[in-house]
């Protein structure tokens, strides 16, 4: 079946291919972030692969292809795998942003798309995750959707004949663009760049993508490759004043206190303590029997 689609600033034709995969292999990632070689291995739900494989690419936004429709839901799943991968490392924050920033430009190798009369053919993410493959909207749709899953801001940056993503972050410096008063640096899928570094382009339609997925919020940080999950009625005195934290346990318990995004610190405290040293947290307490 050949179909219209409208592109950019231009009119494409694309060959939608009705296919039907009944199971998937476990699909291997491996890519570099701070000198470490990463690997990751995932099964892709058949289901869900043909669900977007085969769905109708006529006439979209190319934002909707940086989302998941209602019950073919995939991302949470995947970015929680990714989430895992910077946790194991001590990653948080914007290292885990540019942690996943580097998978999506290494780990899915750049690939023209297959002849289709010279114009572009574009993929959900879970097509270019499963199948290892994708030009620079397949791959720039792919990291919008997993920075947005992931908590992080992302918008998708549109030009004549390209597309990119813009990231936000205090963090961060270089070429930017500019949506309702916020800065989104340049970051380019299709090569190892630092975000903020741009080849060239210049006006860019801006592109914000609806967040359809959510992955876990406040992730339970490791220590020593263990991972403290404290049960539901104790993760409850999270806001406690650190004042009053000696005065509020009644047994001796670990507190795990992130002290910046990346960094958290471990401190145990007494049955028999009378004061504690008051400290300034930025993000969250999490007590541990």
């Amino acid at each position: 079946m050949v179909v219209m689609v409208k592109y950019g600033f231009r009119v494409t034709t694309c060959v939608t291919l009705l296919c039907a995969v009944t199971n998937t292999n476990a699909t291997t990632f491996e890519w570099y972030y701070q000198n470490q070689k990463l690997a990751l291995s995932y099964n892709f739900n058949a289901n869900d692969y043909n669900y977007y494989k085969n769905k109708s690419k006529y006439g979209q936004n190319m934002a909707l292809y940086a989302e998941q429709d209602k019950g073919y839901s995939y991302l949470a799943s995947f970015a929680e795998e990714l989430r895992r991968t910077a946790q194991q490392n001590q990653w948080y924050g914007t290292n885990e942003r540019d942690m996943v920033i580097r998978f999506v430009q290494q780990a899915i190798p750049y690939k023209t798309d297959p002849y289709n009369y010279g114009y572009d053919y574009p993929r959900y993410p879970i097509e270019t995750l499963h199948e290892k493959k994708g030009d620079c909207e397949d791959k720039s749709c792919l990291l919008t959707a997993l920075l947005k899953t992931l908590g992080h801001d992302a918008v998708l940056l549109e030009f004549k004949d390209h597309m990119s993503v813009g990231v936000a972050g205090n963090d961060l410096d270089g070429s930017a663009y500019e949506l309702n008063g916020k800065k989104y640096y340049y970051t380019e899928t299709t090569g190892t760049f630092e975000p903020g570094n741009n080849p060239g382009y210049k006006t860019a339609l801006v592109k914000t993508v609806k967040q359809t997925a959510y992955a876990v919020k406040n992730p339970v940080p490791t220590i020593n490759n263990i991972a403290y999950k404290p049960k539901p009625e104790i993760r409850k005195k999270q806001t406690v004043n650190p004042g009053n934290l000696a005065q509020s346990n009644n047994t001796d318990r670990t507190v795990i206190t992130y002290a910046t995004e990346q960094t958290y610190v471990v401190k145990t405290i007494k049955k028999s303590t009378k004061t504690y040293k008051r400290t300034t947290y930025n993000l969250v307490t999490l007590y541990v029997p």
